[in-house]
């Protein structure tokens, strides 16, 4: 991507051409642990070792689907679980050679059908579950620390919190080879379309192969049937 004096050049006058697509396969499979991050990455891992290569731009979003309301530690799947991944368009192929493969996911087999590619939506507004910076756990210093992070990519818009319903901060957590990972959810709003598809295409803070710091539009959250409460 163009920069001049570390920014990027003016959206209007450099055409901003995407560098990753997002790779969908179905997936067939009864239950998950909640949190999984690290369990599918391994898992995914296990069949393309190139996804530990820390050159690659590659997010690994969480699967989705319905929380046990008795055993919070499970995820029910279905007919719309889907595994996504985010992917440079040069190495779309990782995505095809994981089609039809079965994976051991913690202690849960699952099955992959067919890839879907599609291009990154421009919304102006994009959420993301969660965001790991590290050192910024308390919530001032992880505002600070995106706000930061967004002005570097150049990007105009207004960030937030993912709070619960009475206002009260919700931190999130995944865990990381047995260590406890903390973060929070992000909303940015007042997008124009360009920098929505670079926040999306850059995303914030680390672990992103553990489905953390990687922006959707806001809608496709709002109109997902079964969601996955899981922290990635």
């Amino acid at each position: 991507m163009s920069k001049q004096s570390g920014h990027l050049l003016d959206r209007e006058i450099v055409p901003w051409q995407p560098e990753v697509v997002d790779c969908t396969l179905a997936v067939n499979g009864d239950r998950i642990h909640l949190d999984h991050s690290y369990e599918l990455f391994s898992a995914l891992s296990r069949k393309q070792i190139v996804l530990h290569d820390p050159s690659l731009k590659i997010g690994i979003f969480g699967i989705n689907g319905s929380p046990d309301r008795k055993n919070k530690t499970i995820l029910h799947l279905s007919n719309k679980s889907k595994l996504r991944l985010r992917l440079p368009i040069q190495a779309v192929g990782i995505a095809y050679r994981l089609e039809g493969h079965s994976l051991i996911v913690g202690s849960y087999e699952l099955q992959l059908g067919e890839v879907s590619i599609s291009l990154l939506n421009p919304s102006p507004s994009l959420t993301s579950r969660l965001i790991v910076i590290k050192n910024a756990t308390e919530s001032d210093l992880f505002l600070a620390s995106c706000q930061r992070q967004i002005d570097e990519l150049n990007i105009k818009g207004d960030i937030a919190l993912n709070d619960r319903p009475n206002g009260q901060t919700k931190y999130k957590t995944i865990k990381v080879r047995g260590f406890t990972v903390m973060g929070f959810g992000l909303t940015v709003t007042n997008l124009n379309p360009i920098d929505s598809l670079i926040l999306q295409q850059e995303g914030l803070g680390g672990k992103r192969k553990m489905g953390c710091g990687m922006f959707v539009p806001v809608q496709s959250v709002n109109n997902n049937e079964t969601k996955n409460d899981a922290p990635a």
